[in-house]
């Protein structure tokens, strides 16, 4: 049931996924679930699926919308706008508690006012992030961080500075449980086509290790320890640029072929849905002889093998590992081979 006080018809569509999702599909009238503000000049109504608010001189017109649970952690909120004047317009307004009415419960807002998107930190309006033309239309992702006090901004795709709340608390305080949006300047229009808001969903992959180490004379696989989490559910793909291993459907065993040269092959793993996607890599180092741990003529850089310096040189030169340092001071030289695995015993 839709909690909105006192409003005349329950008639919101759940959708899946979503904590808020508005496209006004098949509606002829404006939401009787959403809570209007409406005096003077102000009018909302719905026309072509999209739904407008408007002054004619002086008025107001503004919708709310109290979420079922009140929201922390990181929260995206989509919209697709245009606005008919440059008049300001609250594009969307994030309130702490219910009443929607005093400034000082405003966690997080985004105007259009002038020719331009304006955001309020606290401390006023700022400067233009970028300007806008009257009767275009402007798709607008915030990702909220709540408890961080700032929210990423993306416009038609490119993303701007991130903003800051105008009010900030510690995650707690600043937990956000209205959204508003319409206005009361004068002689004002916006027309929104969708509302979606959604829990930040995107894909992460949790793995306790990263390096693996297999001797061709005992196996010839290794399974990877890991899991991924989203919603939607991520596609999940595992791919490398050898030749030498195959992995299976499940994107998680890897079988090296009998003549594997030795060296550290890389996996990369990327897990991607609508909201984003996150990559991890994973190094298997492969062995012929379960009892040769390096065996190198420095021919070329050994496989597992990694060399940094700092004011100095290392590097594989000549058939020889070169390990060298410049002057005093600050340097560095090093090689660091990773074994794959904890040794023990002796050697």
């Amino acid at each position: 049931m839709t909690k909105q006080g006192n409003v005349s018809v329950d008639d919101e569509k759940k959708v899946s996924g979503y904590i808020y999702h508005e496209d006004f599909s098949d509606r002829t009238d404006v939401p009787g679930y959403l809570r209007k503000s409406v005096s003077g000049g102000g009018d909302i109504s719905i026309n072509n699926q999209e739904m407008t608010f408007s002054t004619t001189g002086t008025g107001m017109a503004f919708a709310s919308y109290i979420f079922d649970e009140t929201l922390s952690g990181k929260i995206i909120a989509e919209t697709r706008v245009k606005v008919g004047s440059t008049s300001f317009s609250n594009i969307l307004f994030f309130y702490r508690g219910e009443a929607g009415y005093d400034n000082n419960d405003i966690i997080a807002c985004l105007g259009m006012d002038a020719g331009g998107f304006k955001n309020h930190d606290g401390n006023g309006w700022g400067a233009f992030i970028t300007r806008y033309n009257v009767n275009t239309w402007y798709e607008i992702k915030m990702i909220l961080d709540i408890g961080a006090g700032k929210y990423s901004l993306y416009i038609n795709g490119t993303q701007y500075a991130d903003q800051t709340f105008r009010k900030r608390g510690d995650g707690v305080e600043d937990r956000i449980k209205l959204l508003k949006f319409g206005t009361d300047k004068a002689n004002a229009s916006l027309t929104y086509d969708y509302i979606k808001i959604s829990g930040d969903y995107s894909p992460t992959i949790a793995a306790d290790e990263t390096t693996y180490s297999l001797a061709l004379d005992k196996t010839k696989s290794v399974s990877l320890k890991y899991s991924v989490s989203g919603t939607p559910k991520p596609s999940v793909t595992l791919t490398t640029d050898t030749s030498f291993a195959t992995i299976s459907n499940n994107k998680k065993t890897i079988t090296f072929a009998d003549d594997t040269p030795d060296g550290a092959y890389n996996f990369v793993l990327k897990a991607e849905n609508e909201h984003g996607y996150q990559e991890k890599t994973f190094t298997v180092v492969v062995r012929g002889d379960s009892n040769n741990l390096l065996d190198t003529d420095f021919a070329s850089l050994p496989g597992g093998m990694t060399l940094s310096s700092s004011n100095g040189t290392a590097e594989v030169r000549d058939d020889s590992l070169v390990i060298s340092t410049n002057g005093s001071g600050s340097v560095s030289a090093f090689a660091r081979y990773n074994f794959g695995e904890i040794l023990a015993g002796k050697g």
